[in-house]
């Protein structure tokens, strides 16, 4: 397949960079741009949504930051 992009000139010349020092095409760049950020975010992360199953601990937990944060401020008027 045949795809024609229209870049400035500052972007074609950091393609032509980044295709030049991983030595690879400028179209094997973008692919594997394309791939990478066509991943799934919890893929990257996998401490994102630990506690999804449990919201009332979540719960309890900001009630007592923020009783804390009443109760003793951070700064001092």
């Amino acid at each position: 397949m045949r795809i024609e992009l229209e870049l400035d000139e500052r972007t074609y010349a950091d393609l032509r960079r980044i295709a030049q020092e991983k030595n690879m095409s400028e179209a094997q760049v973008i692919a594997r741009l394309m791939v990478n950020t066509a991943r799934p975010a919890q893929q990257a992360d996998p401490v994102l949504g630990m506690f999804s199953s449990e919201p009332a601990l979540i719960d309890e937990v900001c009630e007592a930051a923020m009783r804390a944060r009443a109760e003793h401020p951070m700064r001092i008027a």
